[in-house]
C-alpha cells in the first residue's frame, strides 16, 4: 500500500460516484470510506469524523474497529461550502475540502492518517560533572498529539536507564529543558537519557553518557627551583577546590614520586597560589622529586611530580658532543687572553679553573668543537654577544677562537682578549 502523509492527503483522496449526484440543494449525502494509520498500515479505529462549513462542526461520527466510517451530511445545513476533518485536536486535525452535493453516495476510498504517538525527545549532553552531582536535561521535539504531562531524565550505571532507576521530574510541554542529576559517586560512569509522557505513554531519547570527577581538589606544581647548596623554592596552584574546602596544602617531596606520608610542608588551606622554601640536604647527591598537594573532604590530590636531577640541579642548558654531556654557563665569564703571554699564565684556563659557581668547580674553556655546538645553540642558551669567543683547541702556539657575529673560526694571537664561555662536563 502507498503511504501518503496528511499533508498528501489534501490531492490524494479518491472520490467515487461524484457524477451521481444531484448538484440541487435539500436532501442527506452520504460519504463513506476507511482510515488507516500511515504508521503501521492499520485500520484506525475510534477517529473523529466531521463536517465543518468552516464556523462551527456539525455532525460526527468514529470509525470502527476496521477504520471505517459512514456520515450523512444535511444539505440544507451546511451549503454548498462544507468540508470534512479527520481526526481531532489531539490528533493535530487537517482540513480537507468536500464536495459533493444533494442525494447521493460517495466513497472517499482509503484515508491515510498518523495518529497520535508517544512524545519525541532528544536527550542533551551532561555538563557541570562533578564528583556527585552534574546538569543534564532534553528538548521534547513533538508532543505526540497528546500534552505532555511529564518530561526529565533518568540514570544508571546500566545501559539504557528508565524512569525506574534514578530520574527527575522537571515539569510538563514541550521544548527544552535542565535537570539537576544528584545521588552519584565519584569517579563512576554513569548513562542518561531523557523521557517525556503523555496520554499514549514513556518515550526516551538518545542514551548519553559521562564519569564523575574524584571530587577532591585540583591542583598544580607551578615551580620548583633550587636556590643554594640545601635550599629549594616551590610554588603550588590550588585551581579548584572539588567537592569541598580545601582544610590543607603544601608541598611534599622524596626521592620517588612523593605522597603526604613523605616529607611535606604545610602551606595553609583554601584555594589558590602558594609557596615555601624547602631544606634538602640531599638535592646534589640524589634525584629528589617535588610535587604539590591539596586535601579536602573527599581526599588529597597532587600536582605535577617534578625532579631535580642531582647532576644538574640548576637547570643549566646542556649540549650534547658525541656521547659526552656539557653543561654550559648560562652567562660570559668575561674576557681574557689565551695561552702564554709575558710569562703570564693562560688567562682564560687560570680562569674557569678558579670559577665556583653552581656549586662546581670543574668549570673549563670548551675545546673547539664544542664551541662551535656553543654557537649553534647560541639562542637556546642565551647571553652571548657578538664578539669572538676563545676555545682551548691550540692550532702552532696559537689557539682557535668563534666570531660569534660571523660564525667564522680562525685561530688567534694568544694575547688577544676575547671572551670566554665555561662548561664542565654533565
Amino acid at each position: 500500500m502507498k503511504r501518503l502523509t496528511i499533508f498528501a492527503f489534501l490531492a490524494a483522496v479518491v472520490l467515487f460516484g461524484m457524477n451521481s449526484c444531484v448538484e440541487t440543494p435539500g436532501g442527506t449525502a452520504t460519504y463513506y470510506g476507511t482510515v488507516i494509520d500511515e504508521i503501521t498500515d492499520l485500520p484506525y479505529a475510534g477517529v473523529d469524523v466531521k463536517v465543518t462549513n468552516g464556523e462551527r462542526i456539525h455532525i460526527a461520527t468514529q470509525t470502527n474497529v476496521d477504520g471505517y466510517f459512514l456520515l450523512d451530511v444535511n444539505i440544507d445545513e451546511i451549503g454548498q461550502d462544507f468540508f470534512l476533518l479527520i481526526g481531532n485536536a489531539r490528533i493535530s486535525t487537517k482540513r480537507v475540502e468536500f464536495p459533493g452535493f444533494g442525494n447521493g453516495s460517495y466513497d472517499l476510498g482509503i484515508i491515510m492518517l498518523k495518529g497520535p504517538s508517544t512524545p519525541t525527545i532528544e536527550t542533551t549532553e551532561v555538563t557541570n560533572i562533578k564528583s556527585k552531582v552534574a546538569t543534564g536535561g532534553g528538548k521534547v521535539t513533538s508532543s505526540g498529539g497528546f500534552a505532555v504531562t511529564k518530561r526529565g531524565v533518568c540514570w544508571s550505571t546500566s545501559q539504557y536507564p528508565t524512569i525506574t532507576n534514578d530520574h527527575t521530574e522537571d515539569g510538563a510541554g514541550a521544548g527544552a529543558f535542565f535537570s539537576n542529576i544528584g545521588n552519584l559517586q565519584p569517579l563512576t560512569t554513569y548513562y542518561v537519557r531523557a523521557y517525556a509522557e503523555n496520554e499514549k505513554g514513556f518515550a526516551y531519547g538518545n542514551q548519553v553518557t559521562f564519569t564523575t570527577a574524584s571530587g577532591t581538589p585540583v591542583v598544580q606544581t607551578k615551580m620548583v627551583r633550587v636556590d643554594g647548596k640545601t635550599a629549594v623554592f616551590c610554588e603550588g596552584n590550588v585551581t579548584d577546590q572539588g567537592d569541598s574546602p580545601v582544610t590543607a596544602r603544601g608541598i611534599c617531596w622524596g626521592t620517588s614520586t612523593p605522597t603526604i606520608s613523605s616529607q611535606k610542608t604545610s602551606d595553609g588551606n583554601g584555594t589558590g597560589s602558594f609557596s615555601t622554601s624547602i631544606t634538602a640536604t640531599n638535592v646534589h647527591s640524589q634525584n629528589l622529586y617535588f610535587r604539590a598537594y591539596a586535601t579536602n573532604s573527599s581526599g588529597t590530590a597532587y600536582g605535577e611530580a617534578i625532579m631535580i636531577d642531582h647532576r644538574n640541579p640548576y637547570k643549566l642548558p646542556t649540549i650534547t658532543e658525541g656521547s659526552v654531556t656539557w653543561m654550559v654557563l648560562p652567562y660570559d665569564l668575561g674576557s681574557f687572553c689565551a695561552g702564554t703571554y709575558n710569562n703570564y699564565t693562560n688567562y682564560a684556563v687560570t680562569a674557569c679553573k678558579n670559577l665556583d659557581a653552581y656549586d662546581k668547580q670543574d668549570w673549563i674553556v670548551p675545546l673547539l668543537p664544542v664551541l662551535e655546538l656553543l654557537y649553534q645553540h647560541r639562542t637556546e642558551i642565551g647571553g652571548f654577544t657578538n664578539k669572538q669567543y676563545w676555545s682551548n683547541s691550540e692550532n702552532g702556539g696559537y689557539y682557535y677562537y668563534l666570531d660569534f657575529s660571523s660564525g667564522k673560526i680562525s685561530s688567534g694571537y694568544y694575547g688577544n682578549t676575547y671572551c670566554v664561555r665555561p662548561v664542565r662536563k654533565y
